[in-house]
């Protein structure tokens, strides 16, 4: 059974991986297809995912270099499902997509996941990686 996940939970976690002289600018919970769990956290250097099992225990992190980072781009709602389940989707979730130099791809799913809504994360994400226009 999953554990219901908070914003503490997060940043405790993933406080756990900065290096010395990082902070967690944001913190989430996304997924990846299938069941791959991940608590997310961007810093002023990189986005820290963490694999999470079910009942939230870590499995494994990965950095993801923001300099390393071609292009991010946020999708709203679920990409493949018709019309009207794909409107009624963008209430609910949001996708971050980063490409990064090498030509790998990840795609990062926020909603309403253990009851956590976090949806706009990736909207928060998205504008600091952006940086001030």
């Amino acid at each position: 059974m999953a554990l219901r996940v908070t914003e503490e939970m997060l940043k405790e976690s993933l406080s756990k991986e900065l290096e010395q002289g990082e902070e967690l600018l944001e913190v989430g919970y996304a997924y990846r297809a299938g069941t791959k769990f991940f608590f997310v956290g961007l810093t002023s250097s990189r986005i820290i995912l963490q694999s999470v099992t079910a009942t939230n225990k870590v499995k494994g992190t990965e950095s993801l270099p923001i300099s390393e980072i071609e292009r991010a781009e946020l999708e709203k709602g679920f990409k493949f499902a018709p019309l009207l389940r794909k409107i009624a989707s963008e209430k609910v979730e949001h996708s971050i997509v980063i490409k990064m130099k090498d030509g790998t791809k990840h795609v990062l799913r926020f909603g309403p996941i253990m009851g956590m809504d976090n949806k706009r994360c990736p909207d928060r994400i998205l504008e600091r990686l952006r940086g001030p226009e």
